[in-house]
């Protein structure tokens, strides 16, 4: 090739990059995405970007607005004696009869649960103590305190404190740290570690919290304590300068395939240590283990890489001989399929399903002679009053009501 059609070669490229790039921020800009060569790299740039708005009086709260604060062995957790949202208002009761009472929202005791009492780290030894781990389905999202489904299980074992270590819209790393870091702290008899399927692949590392990583067959955990929110404005320092079209490309080969399946995949490469790590402590302390799945059950679950991912996780607890039961499991054998929440923007259970998910559990410790049979119930929420009504399947005379509420006058 002689130096002309060598100048001409390389003008081209030059100009089919300048055209391949300018499409590609048009791309990015239209469709208000963050361009990265990871998704690692695109969380630290949407968390940057989030503190930078000077507008948002709420940039430097962790995850969600007032409920939580910084942790240094997560980046987020719930803060203590939080009580925002709470409402004392008139209660008319089934009767008729009027009384006050408080409504608990986001009620957190001192110790980060959400709860009202606080529990010593040394456990009465004539009480069942039992650490509720996992996500927004444990924390109990769009229902008061009372209708969460640890607090409905509390109900239905009778001489049990059920400790609520949920953590909104975290994944199975928050909820390891939380029982490695806190639950441990009060010695629990039974440790019931929920995993709503999406928190698999949530584990993904990101610059705001701690970084999980298998090395050698052995769980690794860097970027501790995580920077705050704060920290990370001072410090964080964007690429100067950047092409979106080498990123694009980078991305697309990273992720061939799907994005989605190669989270799974680092997600349970994870998943398998911690879960050897609780088994193995849990043994140590004579202490029950058991995993709760969320299957979904309300159109949660939507292609069939999450399907894939289900039976994956219950193989894998099968293998490793670690108890569990499935929402979808305790639905189908109650009959229940959780209400259409499209139109009603909740994403979680309506009060029904947090009682059948606390009587699952219920029922998978009484199955394996961890507690005695208690009385299983039929779970009604009744909306003009706000209350789940509790019917004895044995004895339909025998009725429990749950209130939201605590009378105070």
């Amino acid at each position: 090739m002689d130096k002309k059609n060598f100048l001409l070669l390389i003008a081209a490229l030059v100009i089919a990059f300048a055209v391949g790039e300018g499409i590609i921020r048009i791309y990015f800009s239209l469709t208000d995405k963050t361009v990265g060569s990871s998704e690692e790299e695109i969380c630290h740039k949407n968390i940057y970007e989030k503190i930078s708005n000077v507008d948002d009086p709420y940039r430097f709260s962790p995850y969600f607005p007032d409920y939580m604060e910084y942790w240094e062995y997560y980046g987020a957790r719930p803060k203590a004696n939080y009580n925002e949202g709470n409402v004392e208002k008139e209660i008319i009761m089934p009767d008729g009869q009027k009384m006050l009472g408080i409504v608990y929202d986001f009620q957190t005791n001192g110790q980060h649960m959400r709860g009202i009492k606080d529990y010593s780290y040394e456990k009465d030894p004539n009480k069942l103590r039992i650490a509720a781990l996992g996500d927004s389905f444990t924390w109990g999202d769009d229902v008061p305190l009372f209708f969460s489904y640890p607090a409905i299980l509390e109900e239905l074992i009778p001489g049990a404190d059920v400790l609520n270590f949920g953590v909104t819209a975290t994944g199975i790393d928050a909820v390891y740290l939380r029982w490695k870091y806190e639950a441990l702290r009060f010695h629990p008899n039974i440790v019931v570690f929920g995993i709503f399927i999406d928190d698999i692949r949530r584990v993904h590392p990101c610059i705001n919290k701690p970084t999980i990583s298998r090395q050698n067959d052995q769980l690794v955990i860097t970027n501790l304590p995580p920077p705050s929110l704060q920290e990370i404005y001072e410090t964080y320092e964007e690429p100067k300068t950047y092409s979106y079209l080498i990123d694009f490309f980078r991305y697309q080969l990273k992720y061939f395939g799907s994005v989605k399946k190669k989270q799974y995949d680092y997600g349970f490469d994870i998943l398998e240590l911690i879960l050897k790590e609780i088994k193995n402590q849990s043994e140590k302390d004579q202490t029950y283990f058991m995993v709760l799945i969320i299957e979904g059950g309300n159109d949660h679950i939507n292609d069939d890489v999450e399907l894939e991912a289900i039976d994956q996780l219950k193989d894998m607890l099968k293998e490793m001989e670690i108890s569990y039961v499935s929402s979808n499991s305790i639905f189908e054998q109650e009959n229940f399929t959780p209400t259409d929440y499209e139109n009603m923007q909740i994403f979680h259970f309506m009060p029904e399903g947090y009682g059948l998910l606390a009587q699952g559990v219920k029922n998978k410790l009484e199955d394996a002679g961890i507690i005695t049979k208690q009385n299983d119930y039929y779970f009604f929420f009744d909306g003009n009053y706000s209350i789940l009504i509790l019917t004895n399947k044995q004895n339909s005379s025998d009725v429990k009501v749950i209130f939201p509420f605590l009378i105070t006058a």
